[in-house]
């Protein structure tokens, strides 16, 4: 009876472990896929205001890099978007955000070692960059090429620019909580 008992706790201690690295996991998935709005965000902002200084001339966007990107993320190309595509198109580039970001942590958690956490400088700047490529709007919007009425998305561009930063700061607390969770702090516990 005595050694079923330590066989049992044994393998609570390694299903206990694989739980907390799997709640690690998602929780980190979660916190990319706020990043992935504010990517997405970003996106919208920098094509916009590409259109506005190149006038009105798409040709950029029309390549056979674009249509590879669009065939990788399951749009069908048609130009017709439903609900379930743009969701599809969300999931997937989450989960490619996801699986970069963990590869990424790994690889400079085994160059920095263990303790390595993004400190709040980091963050400052990811403020500064979403910031930075939304003061573009204004600024593209007023250029002699910008179609007419181009100002008058920029209340639209504002919006997007709180949603990536509101968005930005909700990953950020997210991955903290992430990495606050250790899998070694349970099995200490349980011993």
């Amino acid at each position: 009876m005595e050694k079923n008992f330590f066989v049992n706790l044994e393998t609570s201690r390694i299903v206990g472990y694989y739980f907390i690295y799997l709640l690690k996991l998602v929780l980190s998935y979660i916190s990319y896929s706020f990043l992935t709005v504010v990517i997405i965000s970003c996106f919208v902002s920098l094509v916009f205001s590409a259109i506005n200084f190149n006038g009105n001339d798409f040709s950029f966007l029309i390549s056979h890099r674009a249509e590879a990107i669009s065939n990788l993320l399951g749009m069908s190309g048609d130009g017709n978007f439903v609900a379930s595509d743009v969701l599809l198109v969300f999931g997937r580039m989450s989960l490619i955000v996801s699986v970069i970001g963990v590869v990424v942590r790994k690889i400079i958690t085994k160059i920095k070692g263990p303790k390595f956490v993004l400190k709040s400088p980091f963050h400052l700047f990811s403020y500064a960059l979403i910031t930075f490529i939304f003061i573009l709007n204004p600024i593209s919007a007023l250029s002699p090429l910008a179609a007419d009425g181009a100002e008058s998305v920029i209340p639209v561009m504002a919006f997007f620019w709180v949603i990536a930063l509101v968005n930005n700061a909700m990953s950020i607390f997210v991955d903290s909580i992430a990495n606050k969770i250790k899998p070694q702090t349970l099995i200490k516990f349980i011993n």
